[in-house]
Formats: structure tokens, sequence, C-alpha cells
């Protein structure tokens, strides 16, 4: 009858659970609800039971106990809602629960030893202490995205990377909830006349030494863990950037120092804004490096919160992200006090998405609009109003709430100036500042969008792959990541470091569980090729039906190389017809690649294994080279001239030499020679421009504008 109470109340909890898509499932979420339930619950309860002289062993054990009740009403939901990381989400349970209820239970003990006044407000003092300042602590002092707390469990990372980081740290905290555990028992048993004052004692410097090497153990990751391994150090007029030295060589560490720099200048011309301390930004070498050190595996972050403006960006595309994390660092100080950001996060993230640099592709309202005539949808500017709150955006699907947000935020600017949207940003009190209604307001958005007197037709297939991907409360299976993508992401990391043998060993047994894998396939058979296996990769791919473009062109290069031309040209020409319409550069490369269709020797030199002097062979081999030899990539592009166009079928010829003007502005920019970079920029622009791509033509005069500016800039260090 004492334990009934507690197992209505865990009934009541998971049948509430049941509800939301992402709770009902075991894993990490629900487990860390149902301890910090449980830590209430079974303290609350201890305390009573132990005021009325029961057993500390009987009431810890009935609490662990019942713990069975929330695993099996969330076991339960398995039939209608499947949960394939049930594993790990088991494993988590056990992690989170228990030490939980065994540290409540402790806790009570202690607490009831001597006749305290108030020990029920005492127990919702710590409670209070745990759930509220400890986060503080971790979170708002130390530059990570995870969180262990000894009376929920913890949140291992940010919400849209959707592997966890299983960092060895969580589970040495959640041996430290228990060395408290075992602390507060043994204060319990001192007060109560049972000596244990020396075992105490080594329990508690136990407890001190975890916290002494608390960096090294993973609790959380102070400043200088990430600098100890990241030691490479590149200080700028603005930036102290960090990374590691390894793998990051002299043209990367300037190219990053430049890109830093002219970000910097372009943001603070626009928003009329800067920071005013220098800027830490840590680029890490890899995403798991990333995910051991911050919990954030794919999630590049700019915590605002913190006292120093910082960026976490990955090496291999901090340029991607680099412009969209620097919005936020200068949003800080027209943000809200402390925090340094505004009170919606459909307001953060949109101002990041509004003012980050083009990429090519088509913009926000493009792709809004797209999505829009596509679908019939009539509510946008009612989900852009809801996407604006926490909830809103991040229940819904996370390039959607992005790009939409991004879309009002840049409307805003364009109709009422930017003062206006610094000043609605902290708060976003729009009626005080606009005069109107956020509902006004996105009724205007809505109705410029469909205003537009230009949209390009490749708006529609980037909307609808971006817009298709589900968000972590859409999942059936959240967090579940496949054994055979975890591997060939380890593959990618081990080709990387140059360890080809690990890298295969990995793909080798990804393709064991799922043959068809695609980017396991793809990855396998460039290595295979590139050994000169061209055997094995035709028996593995050619008699599979492939309508992924890069197997495609896996295939199209291994019949080349078997001598079988007219095979391997249908391949690249299916590869195209793949390939999204904005995707200009790699529909140049298969371009390229199909007219080497019936020179085996030439495609062999795209993997390194033979050389080539054909004017298609040299383009595709300069662009091989651009990432470390910008140098020799821009001479041997420059000298491949434009005598392999007459190859190119006549409708596309202009594309063709649009693209290979982009091709020489992007690496002669790598190269630091700018006038050339500026001049073949402007070129390309104008070209990309006479092809109605608008967004391809923007990109371009962001790389001439860079170019100029960096003519005139202090040489990188």
């Amino acid at each position: 009858m004492r334990a009934a109470p507690t197992a209505l109340a865990y009934s009541a909890l998971c049948v509430g659970l049941w509800a939301v898509p992402l709770l009902r499932v075991l894993h990490a979420e629900s487990s860390a609800l149902v301890a910090g339930v449980a830590f209430g619950l079974a303290g609350l309860s201890a305390l009573r039971a132990f005021r009325h002289g029961a057993a500390f062993g009987s009431v810890l054990g009935r609490h662990l106990l019942l713990l069975i009740v929330p695993l099996v009403l969330l076991t339960a939901t398995l039939p209608f809602a499947p949960n394939r990381g049930y594993g790990q989400g088991l494993l988590l349970y056990v992690t989170f629960a228990p030490p939980s209820v065994a540290l409540a239970v402790a806790l009570a003990y202690a607490l009831t030893g001597k006749a305290l006044r108030f020990p029920y407000l005492t127990f919702l003092g710590v409670a209070a202490a745990l759930l509220v300042f400890t986060p503080l602590y971790d979170l708002g002092l130390h530059p990570q995205f995870y969180h262990y707390n000894h009376a929920f469990g913890g949140v291992l990372g940010p919400l849209y990377d959707e592997e966890l980081a299983l960092r060895p740290g969580l589970f040495a905290f959640r041996g430290l909830t228990l060395l408290w555990a075992a602390a507060l028992y043994l204060l319990g048993e001192g007060q109560r006349g049972r000596g244990q004052r020396q075992r105490l004692g080594a329990v508690l410097g136990l407890i001190a030494l975890n916290y002494a090497l608390g960096g090294w153990l993973g609790f959380n990751t102070p400043a200088w863990r990430l600098r100890q391994v990241l030691p490479g150090h590149v200080q700028t007029a603005h930036f102290d950037i960090y990374f590691d030295p390894e793998g990051t060589g002299p043209v990367e560490r300037a190219a990053l120092a430049r890109e830093h720099e002219w970000r910097y200048h372009r943001l603070r011309d626009t928003l009329g804004v800067a920071p005013q301390v220098r800027v830490q930004s840590y680029v890490y070498p890899d995403a798991r490096t990333r995910a051991r050190l911050t919990g954030a595996a794919y999630t590049s972050v700019a915590p605002v919160w913190l006292r120093r403006p910082q960026m976490h960006l990955l090496l291999g595309h901090p340029y991607r992200v680099l412009g969209h994390e620097l919005v936020h660092v200068f949003s800080r100080s027209f943000g809200l006090p402390v925090v340094h950001a505004s009170r919606h996060v459909g307001l953060v993230e949109g101002l990041a998405v509004a003012f980050e640099p083009p990429d090519g592709l088509p913009g926000a309202d493009a792709q809004v609009v797209a999505a829009a005539l596509a679908t019939g949808d009539t509510l946008l500017a009612q989900r852009l109003a809801a996407s604006l709150g926490a909830g809103g955006f991040w229940t819904a699907r996370g390039a959607v709430s992005y790009t939409t947000t991004g879309s009002f935020v840049q409307f805003l600017g364009r109709r009422y100036g930017l003062e206006k949207l610094k000043k609605v940003y902290a708060w976003g009190d729009f009626r005080q500042v606009y005069g109107k209604s956020v509902m006004a307001l996105a009724d205007e958005w809505e109705a410029s969008l469909y205003q537009m007197d230009f949209v390009e037709r490749a708006a529609a297939p980037l909307a609808r792959q971006r817009f298709s991907a589900r968000s972590l409360f859409e999942q059936p299976s959240p967090h579940w990541v496949p054994t055979e993508r975890r591997l060939t992401r380890h593959a990618l990391v081990w080709l990387n470091r140059g360890d080809t043998a690990r890298a295969l060993g990995a793909l080798d047994r990804a393709l064991r569980r799922r043959p068809d894998y695609a980017p396991a396939l793809d990855l396998w058979s460039r290595v295979r090729l590139g050994q000169g296996e061209v055997t094995a990769v035709l028996a593995r791919l050619d008699t599979m039906g492939l309508d992924d473009a890069a197997l495609l062109v896996r295939r199209g290069d291994a019949r080349a190389l078997a001598g079988r031309p007219v095979p391997a040209a249908t391949d690249y020409l299916a590869a195209q017809a793949a390939t999204p319409l904005y995707a200009h550069a790699q529909a140049v490369a298969l371009g390229l690649r199909q007219s080497l269709a019936s020179r085996p020797e030439a495609i062999a030199a795209l993997y390194g294994t033979a050389r080539d002097t054909s004017g298609a062979g040299q383009v595709l081999a300069a662009l091989r080279q651009a990432p470390d030899q910008p140098g020799n990539a821009y001479r041997q592009l420059a000298a491949a001239g434009t005598a392999w166009v007459p190859e190119i079928p006549p409708g596309r010829r202009n594309r063709y030499l649009a693209q290979r003007q982009a091709w020489l502005a992007e690496i002669a920019l790598r190269a630091g020679w700018y006038r050339r970079a500026e001049r073949h920029a402007r070129q390309a622009s104008r070209a990309f421009s006479d092809l109605g791509d608008r967004s391809a033509a923007q990109y371009l005069r962001d790389v001439a504008a860079q170019a100029r500016w960096a003519q005139g800039a202090p040489p990188v260090p």
C-alpha cells in the first residue's frame, strides 16, 4: 500500500507521455524525465518513511523496484511506437533513473538523521539547486552543449543532433552520483549513532578527487581542455582561431583566417554593430572529436550566453556555416541581458538565416514560396507566427523553421529597416516596435512572397529535398542511427586520417549489414577503384539497378576503366539527370567525365593511378588539387583553357564556361591571388546572371567582393 501512490504517479506520467511521439519511446528524453520525477517521488516518500523508523535498505529497495513500472509502460508502446533504439534507451534508463533514486533516498536518510525543522523544504531546496544551478554552472560557464545532472541524469547534446554523444563522462558522472548517495547514507548513519566517520571521510575524498579531475573525466569541458586538443592557434585582428595543426595545412589556415575576417567586415557594415571583445573560433577536425569534447557532433553552435563570444565549427565545412554562426555572435549586442539572445528562438535563427552569406542556392524567399505553391499551402502566415516560439520552432521540421523565419526576418529588414529589427529582436514585442501584431506582419510577409517577380526553377526541387527531412519529433525511433550509417561515418574519418585499411574494414561491416546502402557503396567503390580493383567494383555494381547519382558515377568510372565506354557514358548521363538544377559544379564535372568515357587512362588519373593530358582531364585534375595546392590547380585549369568545350553539347556550353570562371575565381581566392579572383568572379557572375541563375550570380558577386576587400586588407597570418 505504501508503494501504491508512487506507482500510480509513475503510471499517470507514462500514460501522459504516450501522447508525445518523442517521449513515448524509451530513450534519452523519456529516461531523463522519469529520472527527474523519480528523484522527487522517491525522496519525498522516503522522508515520510524514515521519519516513521523505516530501514534504509527496505526503502531504497522498494523505490528501485518501483522503477519497473515506467520501464514496463515505456516498453509497452513498442507495438504502436516502434523503437529501433530500444537497447540504447534501456542503457540510458538504467544509467539515469536508479542513481537518481539512490541519491534521493540517501538525501532523505541524511535529512531525517537529526530532527531538522523543515526536512521537506530542505529536500526541495536541494532538488531546485540540482535542477537549476548545476545546469547554469555547466552550460553558463563552459563551452559545451551537454549537461550531466545528479537529479535527472542529463542532456546529451543539441536537439538537432540525430546521433547522441554517449561520452564516457556520462557514466563517470553517474558513478559520482552513487558516491554522493553513499556519502549521504554514511552521514545519516553517523547521525543515528552508528559512527561511520572514517568511511565518510574516504568517500568524500573520492568525491573531491572526481571534481578535481572533472575536466579529464568529462563531467564538463573547460576552455583549456579544448585548447589541449586543438593546440593550433591563429590570431587575426578580431579572432582567436583554434584548430588541429596536424589536419590543417598552411593553405587551410590562411583561408580560415581570411574568411573569418571577411565575414566580420561584411556583418559589421551590414548590421552596424560589432563584438566588443575578440571572438574565439574552435575548428574541429571531425564530428567525432567535437562530440567527444562538446556533445555536439553535427550541429555547429555559437553559445551566445557565454562571457566570451565564440563559435564551434567543423573543418569539413566551416565556410558554409561560419557566416550563420557569426550572425549569432554579432546579435549579442542587441539581445536580452545575460543570455544575449531573443526571447523568440524563431528570431534568433531567422536573423542568422537572413544575414548569412549567399551560398549559390535559391534563397529563403524562393524556397518558401516554391514549397507553398507546390503543396497549395494557404496557412503560411499562421505557421510562421507559430514557429517564432520555442515550441513551434523546435517541433516543426528544422529546414522549414529555419528557412521560414529567415524569410520573415529578411522581409522585416527590407520593409521596415534594420533599426526596428534590432529593437524588436530581444523581447519580440512586435506591436510596440512596429505598431502591428505579429499576425498582421506575417500576413504582409505572405503577400510579399506571392508578389515576387521571379522564382528560380531550382527553388522547387531544393525546397522539396530540404523540407522533406523529418524533425526529431516525427521520427519513429528518435536518435536511432542505423549501424551502417555510423560505420560509414567512421570510415570517412579513417580515410581522412589516411588509414585505408581501417576504413575498408568499417565499410565491409556496413555493407554486410546492408549491401545496398548507397553512401557506404560509394565510399567503398572509391577506395577500391583507387587501388585498381575494377573487377571487384563491377562485380558489386554491374547488376544493380542504381538511381543514386554518386553510385552511377562510380559504376560509370568502373565501366570506363574496364574499356566499356558506351555503358559508362550511359551511367554518366543518368547521373546528370539525377543532379539538381542548382548543382552547376557537379553537373559540369559529370559532363567532363562523360567526355572521358572512352579514355580509361583519363578516368584512372582521377583516382591517382595514371596521368592524363586531355583538356577535360586537366580540369578535373585541377579540381582535385585545389584544396591543398591552389596555385598549381589554378595554373593547370587556366592552361587547359577552353579546348575541351567543343566536347560539350552546344546547349550546355554556356553553363560550362560560366562554371569554369567560377572555379578559377574560387581557386585564385584560395591561392591568395585576389585580383585574378575578382576578375574571374565578376565574369562568372555575369555569365550565371545571363543563364537566369540569380543565386549563383549573387554568390559570385560575394566572392568578387571578398577578393576586392582582401586586396586592401592586412595579410592573413
